[in-house]
């Protein structure tokens, strides 16, 4: 069984890019990987370019990647768009306070930050 997620940045502007991963998406494994691989802005907008993924790698090239990113204006936006999407986590990178952020999805998302202390669930 999969366990989605997506994966994105909020912008400045608050809008938003996020790209779809397949495999692996609880905070023990995404979230690892990104808090140890993927630390500024710059790396984050690498694995935007490099569009959805089975599962995500340490190397935003790794892997099996297909498709573009999905933008939005605003992050109220992205949240409509993704109900009854079959994702069940959101890790977001806050531009603004060069951070991870991360959430389940649902008919909200509640974003909070990200910490190696999550990544044990």
């Amino acid at each position: 069984m999969s366990t989605r997620a997506h994966v994105g940045i909020l912008n400045n502007d608050k809008s938003c890019e996020i790209i779809f991963t397949h495999w692996d998406g609880y905070p023990s494994h995404h979230g690892n990987i990104l808090l140890r691989n993927y630390k500024d802005t710059k790396s984050v907008r690498a694995l935007m370019t490099a569009g959805n993924h089975e599962c995500l790698e340490s190397n935003p090239d790794k892997g099996d990647c297909w498709g573009d990113s999905d933008r939005f204006k605003t992050f109220d936006e992205m949240v409509k768009a993704l109900r009854g999407s079959w994702a069940e986590y959101i890790y977001m990178w806050d531009v603004k306070h060069h951070r991870w952020m991360w959430g389940e999805v649902g008919s909200t998302i509640r974003l909070r930050s990200l910490s190696f202390g999550d990544c044990k669930r």
